[in-house]
């Protein structure tokens, strides 16, 4: 059963609790301050931001300065009064009753009226055609988060088991046959001592698929966790524009290479279009992690639309190489639904053909 009421304060699953805050929650020990980083901080600046109006999109993760007076302003504010016996003024951190307090906060931003649980942190007007790209988009969150956290946790598990067999003394442990499946079918990646196909040709292996190195598991995990920390701070790395294509076109969505910011068009909300009619919950989410991994492509190579930006719907995805498809923002969405699914979606996820200009 979870200590926390809001779904931010999840971990990676979306059922449990996060271990870190559950231990701020629990343990004076394990209070959290200045200097500290990572997804419990991001977590803590979110609902600083949506609660009390705090700007800290500069410390994203990290417990600066900014996130430090944001800290004492919302434990200082008379409502609250957070502050220990003896105490005039709020201190920095942030322990068992302010991390409650913060969790109480975010449930009701989470729940603004009385009914059901919407399925997303804000509420959702009656008619979502209505919404900016960027608002409607944050709606889809939840569930694109929930696809990334299932592509970390089998991601992190292949990992293990690729360790225990290549380590000093091999222990033969049977891969995840769903992730295999999944890193063969979208990232052309196979185990090494898997049986080679028929006319496997030279490689062993077939055409365009590599053995995977533990260096490809690092990689594809390390942009997975940028995609979920750029969705877990969405109210600052999402925003409302213009994007268009190369050729000057509008699309949906768009984000420079490493930029750690998604631009969410009028064409994201664009429901009166007869081929929109079909694009539902899981293909925004697709269009999510597609456009959120461009955010936070370290290497910068994403944007080859030649040999590298291919479309989950395009016959040559199939046949795209491992070295490519590592970069392919098409192949992370897919990834990611497949792993959460148990197979690949037909069709898959996305705008689809001709939805491009969507």
């Amino acid at each position: 059963m979870r200590k926390f009421k809001s779904r931010l304060f999840a971990d990676a699953t979306g059922l449990n609790d996060d271990p870190d805050l559950v231990a701020c929650l629990e343990r004076d020990s394990a209070h959290i301050g200045p200097g500290a980083v990572g997804g419990p901080v991001a977590k803590i600046q979110i609902v600083l931001s949506r609660v009390d109006g705090a700007i800290l999109a500069a410390e994203n993760g990290t417990y600066g300065t900014e996130t430090t007076k944001a800290v004492k302003k919302y434990k200082d504010s008379p409502k609250r009064r957070l502050l220990q016996p003896g105490q005039v003024k709020a201190d920095a951190f942030v322990g068992k009753r302010t991390i409650k307090s913060l969790d109480e906060d975010m449930f009701r931003v989470e729940n603004p009226g009385p009914g059901p649980t919407p399925p997303s942190p804000i509420p959702v007007p009656p008619n979502p055609a209505r919404l900016s790209g960027a608002t409607l988009a944050r709606l889809d969150v939840p569930l694109a988060l929930q696809k990334v956290n299932a592509a970390i946790r089998k991601l992190k598990e292949y990992e293990t088991t690729l360790n225990l067999r290549l380590g000093p003394i091999i222990r033969i442990q049977p891969f995840d046959a769903v992730t295999e499946n999944a890193l063969r079918t979208h990232f052309r990646l196979v185990g090494f001592d898997q049986p080679a196909p028929p006319n496997a040709g030279a490689t062993g292996r077939g055409f365009p698929r590599r053995p995977i190195k533990m260096e490809d598991v690092k990689h594809l995990l390390s942009h997975f966790i940028r995609i979920q920390t750029l969705f877990v701070r969405n109210a600052t790395s999402f925003t409302d524009g213009a994007p268009v294509d190369r050729d000057g076109n509008p699309v949906a969505a768009a984000a420079v290479l490493n930029s750690g910011t998604v631009i969410y068009g009028s064409h994201f909300r664009n429901f009166t279009n007869s081929e929109a009619a079909a694009i539902g919950r899981n293909s925004r989410a697709a269009v999510l992690i597609h456009e959120g991994f461009h955010a936070v492509d370290v290497e910068q190579k994403s944007g080859d639309d030649v040999s590298v930006h291919i479309s989950e719907f395009d016959a040559r995805y199939d046949k795209q190489g491992a070295n490519d498809s590592i970069f392919n923002p098409s192949s992370y969405a897919s990834f990611a639904a497949h792993v959460l699914k148990g197979s690949d979606p037909k069709p898959r996820f996305g705008l689809g053909p001709g939805a491009r200009g969507l």
